[in-house]
């Protein structure tokens, strides 16, 4: 009788465990998505960024939106994996980094050129 009893228990707690393996994967993919959105907004957020940046005029206010551009690219990777980022953007995210990254390093070239006192405190870490 104690074996039935035990059988029943199992049954219906492999059911369960099932039941709720569902719903997490559920839930799970619908938190997955809420995260590709926001990092798609972060990347937009970043392009915006690079934008503003080639139309400063003044190259701290440059490098300011260079590194804000490079911030949210990071956040962006932070919250999803590049290939679901690059998918749900179209935008490669590795090449827009290597092109702001490019672009900092030439600010702070000219940076280091116009004030020479700045030379060696501003550095590329990228």
């Amino acid at each position: 009788m104690e074996t039935k009893l035990h059988i029943q228990n199992a049954i219906i707690t492999t059911v369960c465990l099932f039941v709720l393996t569902i719903f997490s994967k559920l839930f799970n993919e619908n938190s997955n998505n809420s995260n590709i959105q926001g990092a798609s907004e972060l990347v937009n957020q970043s392009i915006k960024f690079k934008k503003i940046s080639s139309q400063d005029s003044f190259p701290f206010m440059k490098l300011q939106h260079l590194i804000s551009s490079v911030t949210y690219i990071q956040a962006a990777r932070h919250v999803c994996k590049d290939s679901d980022i690059e998918r749900q953007t179209g935008v490669d995210l590795r090449k827009l980094k290597r092109v702001i990254d490019d672009e900092t390093r030439k600010v702070i070239e000219e940076l280091n050129t116009k004030f020479p006192k700045l030379r060696g405190k501003l550095i590329s870490s990228m």
